[in-house]
């Protein structure tokens, strides 16, 4: 799930090595494109083309029954982008 204040939360699934899988490989990590995520409630706006400071993401890995929560900080974004 990715959340953006005052625009709203978008979700999305994927598994190791499936096909929403950003790399599809049997690795041990499973990742998803942001293109691959869908508006929480129908008619809502298209998913973001890029994270940014401020957004809040929440991961739930099934299998081990574990949880993560973050909020995107300016250091976590890639060297270039202007957060935006």
């Amino acid at each position: 799930m990715i959340a953006r204040k005052g625009l709203g939360m978008w979700i999305g699934r994927a598994a190791d090595g499936a096909p929403k899988d950003d790399d599809r490989q049997r690795d041990g990590a499973a990742g998803i494109a942001l293109a691959d995520v869908s508006f929480l409630e129908r008619g809502g706006p298209q998913p973001p083309s890029h994270l940014a400071v401020g957004d809040v993401i929440f991961a739930i890995d099934f299998t081990d029954f574990e949880y993560w929560v973050l909020q995107v900080q300016p250091g976590d974004l890639s060297e270039g982008s202007d957060g935006h």
